[in-house]
This record gives C-alpha cells, structure tokens and sequence, in this order.
C-alpha cells in the first residue's frame, strides 16, 4: 500500500482517538456540572415531564434502567425553565475555559437524540458495533466503550445515542433494545401527524422532543 495512504489512514486514527478521549472527558465533565447546577425544582420538574412523556403515575419510582435513560434525557433532551438544555447551559456556563475544539464538538453534543437503529455486527475485542440507521439507512460503525456489549445482539434494534467523529461515530450513552418493530412505523407516522404545517421540523427535532418515549 501506498505510504502516503497508511500516512493519511494513521493521521485519522489518531484524530479519532483524540477526539473520542475529548468526547469522553467533555461528557464527564457536563454530567458533574448538571449534578451541581440542577436545582430542586429543576429536577422536580424534569421527573414529572418524564413520568408524564412514559405515561406513569405521578409518584411512581423509576426503576434503574429508567433512571439511566432519564440521567441521558435531562443532560441532553430535557428543556429547562430556561429553554435550554443542560449540556448547553454547561456549554454557556463554561465558554471561556472551553478551547474552539471543545466548543465545536459541543455544538455536536447538542443535537444528539436517541436514534433508532439496527445492530448488524458486534465487533467485542474493538467495543464496537457494526450499525444500521432505521430511518436513514445510513450504516456507520459505532465506538461504545462505556457499556458491557455481551448483551447485545447482532439483528436487534436498540435506541442509541453517539456523536459522528473522524472515522467512527462515537457512543455517548446506553444501546436500549425495542423489540417491536412496529414501534419504529408508529414513531413515522406521529413524525408525520407533527410536520404537518411547520416548516423545517425534522426527523432529529422530532427525536429529540418524543424518542424517549417509545423506548419502553
């Protein structure tokens, strides 16, 4: 092979590992911001929208699955009092000590959602998984190092969220398997009931205000 193609190859490797270790530690970094910053009533709030948005009681407790999926939906997808989203009041909060790339990547952060998928492959000994976008049909392969993936299976469909990198996208929260595949018509079909006469609206927008919601 042409040295000046493993030159390039090498290049975007370690630009992929450098920005997956950037990824990391900015996610690190929102989530202990969002645990100081979120007041009571913040929180208060944001737990009845996600009972209300899962159709369960008022007072009833989450289960640990549930608490993890609303730990990632109140840093990403939950809008504040402010209208905005934790991880863009830390984002705001933390603009000077922030470096361009950081801020960039950020940007990325933002418009994450839980998105549903197809696993195609699982590649263990590299934490990855071969993907395929349901909606899209778009295939990518995903990096997901925060998670045991023994539990996922090759053919099933999951919500997934990632940021797209360098060469790989990069998974920023849980893989949550939906064995319904008809879940995935019902959420085109309110997608459809919802853009009817706003402009602009978008399968991501759409996501982002009602993907937590088909999970369970």
């Amino acid at each position: 092979m042409d040295h000046s193609i493993l030159d390039l190859h090498a290049f975007r490797e370690q630009k992929q590992m450098q920005g997956e270790e950037k990824a990391a530690d900015l996610l690190e970094k929102a989530q202990a911001f969002t645990e100081r910053y979120a007041n009571i009533r913040e929180s208060v709030r944001a737990k009845s929208l996600f009972r209300k948005l899962l159709s369960l009681p008022e007072d009833s407790r989450l289960t640990p699955i549930q608490e993890r999926i609303y730990s990632e939906w109140f840093l990403h997808d939950y809008k504040t009092i402010q209208g905005l989203t934790m991880f863009n009041l830390f984002l705001r909060n933390h603009a000077k000590e922030l470096s361009e790339p950081d801020l960039i990547q950020g940007a990325l952060f933002l418009t994450s959602t839980f998105e549903p998928v197809k696993v195609k492959k699982v590649i263990q000994n590299k934490f990855e998984l071969s993907i395929l976008d349901l909606y899209s049909n778009e295939e990518y392969i995903l990096v997901q190092r925060n998670m045991e993936l023994s539990e996922v299976k090759e053919n099933g469909t999951y919500f997934i969220r990632k940021i797209p990198l360098m060469i790989r996208s990069f998974g920023i929260g849980g893989v949550y398997p939906f064995h319904d595949i008809d879940i995935l018509n019902e959420m085109q079909k309110e997608f459809l009931l919802q853009k009817q006469g706003i402009e602009n609206y978008t399968w991501r927008a759409f996501l982002k205000k009602n993907a937590v919601k088909y999970i369970f």
